[in-house]
C-alpha cells in the first residue's frame, strides 16, 4: 500500500509578522523546494503540501497540493496586518484535512503533518473555542495517524502547545530573527519522518530540535 504523507503549515500573517516578512518568504519557499527534493528522495512515498494563512480571519488556503503545483511566497501573498484567529485557523485547517484523509480510507497509508508557525496568543477567533481545538488535537493525535507540531515566538511557547494537547517534543520557541534557520530545520525534521516512514519507525516526534 503506498505511503502518502499530508504536510500542511498554518502560518501566522498577523501584524506582529511585520519585521520578519523577507525571511518568512525566503525560508517557505526553500522549503518547498527542499520538499521536491525529498519527493525524489523517496519516490516510493506521497508528500502533498499545504498552507494555511491566518490574522484576524482565516486567508484563502490550498490542500494537498504536489510541491512542484505550488506558487512561492512573494510580497502579494504574504502581508502580515491584523490580529490573531489562531483557532480558526486551526480548526478549519482540520476540518478540511479530515475529509482529505477520509477519502484516502482504505486505499494509502497515510498520514498528516500540521505545523503550526506564530508570534503570538490566539485573541480573534470566532468560530472555533480553546476547549474544542485542544479536544480535536489530542482525539486526532491519539489515532497515530496525525502530528501536530507548534513553533512559537514568544517564550510560553511550548506552555502554549502542551494546553492545546501538542506534544513537548513537538513543540519549541524560535526567534523571529532566525525564521529563516527554523524553517530549514522543519525541512530536516521531514525528512526524517519521511526517513522513519520508509524505515517503520516510530513517526510520533515530528521536530527534531537537535538540528
Amino acid at each position: 500500500m503506498t505511503q502518502k504523507t499530508f504536510y500542511h503549515i498554518i502560518l501566522d500573517q498577523s501584524g506582529s509578522m511585520q519585521d520578519c516578512i523577507g525571511q518568512t518568504i525566503s525560508g517557505f519557499n526553500e522549503q518547498v523546494q527542499m520538499i521536491r527534493s525529498l519527493q525524489l528522495r523517496y519516490p516510493e512515498q506521497e508528500l502533498l503540501l499545504g498552507l494555511t494563512r491566518f490574522n484576524h480571519e482565516v486567508l484563502p488556503s490550498y490542500f494537498a497540493q504536489p510541491a512542484q503545483m505550488v506558487a512561492p511566497l512573494d510580497t502579494r501573498t504574504y502581508q502580515p496586518d491584523g490580529t490573531t484567529a489562531l483557532y480558526d485557523a486551526i480548526g478549519q485547517t482540520i476540518q478540511q484535512l479530515q475529509g482529505h484523509m477520509n477519502a484516502e480510507s482504505g486505499k494509502s497509508d497515510t498520514k498528516t503533518v500540521v505545523v503550526i508557525l506564530t508570534d503570538g496568543h490566539e485573541n480573534a477567533s470566532r468560530e472555533y473555542s480553546f476547549p474544542l481545538i485542544r479536544k480535536m488535537i489530542a482525539e486526532l493525535e491519539a489515532t497515530g495517524k496525525w502530528t501536530f507540531s507548534y513553533l512559537g515566538a514568544t517564550l510560553d511557547a511550548e506552555q502554549v502547545a502542551a494546553s492545546l494537547n501538542i506534544r513537548q517534543e513537538n513543540s519549541m520557541y524560535f526567534d523571529k530573527a532566525d525564521t529563516k534557520k527554523t524553517y530549514a530545520s522543519i525541512g530536516r525534521s521531514l525528512n526524517n519522518f519521511l526517513r522513519k516512514r520508509k524505515e517503520g519507525g516510530d513517526t510520533s516526534t515530528f521536530l527534531d530540535k537537535d538540528l
